[in-house]
């Protein structure tokens, strides 16, 4: 594909992407519409230099985006989110959704197998701590409200 292509091609699937970021704002958390607009933009990007479609995704790019990332560094939960945006992209779209493909699954079985799946749970408050926290709120009513909570 040369670069006119390239370019046009890439434009076409940031327009889309853009145009349904609108249609959602306010329906979706902002948090929520930033990670789709920027996994959405990297699939996109990754599919241009295949010279493949973004719009509607073929699964067997998707699971090579997939594994792609899975050797990038990013955590298993970052790449589940990443593929989760993408198939809602196609889903708003009345796409189908290639994340739904065994391809796709065999993908993401293979990415869990190779950097695991469990998040790092955050540490628990022991006893002392959670007397240091008390110790420290003010006796407004949040803090009678937090005293009263961890009489519970």
């Amino acid at each position: 594909m040369d670069s006119v292509t390239t370019n046009a091609a890439l434009t076409e699937a940031m327009q889309l992407l853009e145009d349904t970021m609108a249609r959602i704002d306010g329906a979706y958390a902002p948090s929520s519409i930033r990670a789709y607009r920027a996994d959405f933009a990297e699939f996109t990007r990754f599919c241009v230099a295949r010279d493949a479609p973004a719009l509607p995704a073929l699964p067997s790019t998707l699971a090579a985006f997939i594994d792609a990332l899975s050797e990038s560094g990013r955590s298993s939960a970052s790449i589940r989110r990443a593929v989760s945006g993408i198939s809602t992209v196609h889903k708003l779209n009345r796409l189908l959704e290639p994340g739904k493909d065994p391809e796709v699954a065999i993908a993401m079985k293979r990415m869990h197998r190779k950097l695991g799946r469990a998040a790092n749970q955050a540490q628990g408050i022991r006893a002392d701590l959670l007397e240091q926290l008390l110790a420290g709120t003010e006796a407004d009513m949040r803090g009678l409200r937090e005293l009263a909570a961890a009489d519970e």
